[in-house]
């Protein structure tokens, strides 16, 4: 793209960028009413420090993997809509090494499971219906207890994201 270090990318074009390929180093500015990130499989990469104007995403059931010890920041409004017994989850490209998230504006986030991730904002990330596994900062997700099925912890059915929380979870 250029000799430089930082990539803005502007838009979307009616139909959507499809991939977007740049180098780990870069630093990318995506801009638009609404980043929309929508794997065509089960998951995707995201690499460097991005800077997103907006993030959404309701793909129930993908994993997005975050760069180990880069930092996305999310201007705007950061959405998450998983599916119950189908969480979106975020983690780390590399496990037990934290990814950093700066998320300033409004967040809706539901049916999600977070692990290896350190929100640097001052406000603490809350979402509903949702997990957190090892080795997060800042991050405080709630797991219900409903007791509907076998009285089983393990059941799934008895949690309102429809799967068990990971040991460690706050739950309700």
């Amino acid at each position: 793209i250029g000799i430089g270090t930082s990539v803005m990318i502007t838009g979307p074009p009616e139909d959507g960028f499809g991939q977007i390929l740049y180098n780990r180093s870069t630093n990318l500015s995506l801009e638009a009413s609404r980043i929309s990130v929508s794997p065509s499989g089960n998951s995707i990469s995201l690499y460097g420090n991005i800077t997103f104007s907006s993030l959404y995403c309701a793909t129930p059931g993908v994993t997005i993997y975050f760069d180990a010890g880069k930092t996305y920041t999310i201007l705007g409004e950061f959405t998450l809509k998983g599916a119950y017994a189908s969480l979106i989850k975020l983690r780390s490209t590399q496990d037990g090494v934290q990814w950093f998230i700066d998320p300033r504006g409004p967040r809706d986030l539901e049916f999600m499971s977070v692990k290896d991730s350190n929100n640097i904002n001052p406000v603490e990330i809350i979402a509903i219906r949702s997990n957190k596994e090892e080795n997060c900062t800042n991050w405080d997700p709630t797991t219900t207890w409903l007791s509907g099925a076998s009285g089983n912890w393990s059941n799934g059915a008895n949690w309102d994201t429809g799967t068990p929380p990971p040991a460690g979870n706050d739950v309700v």
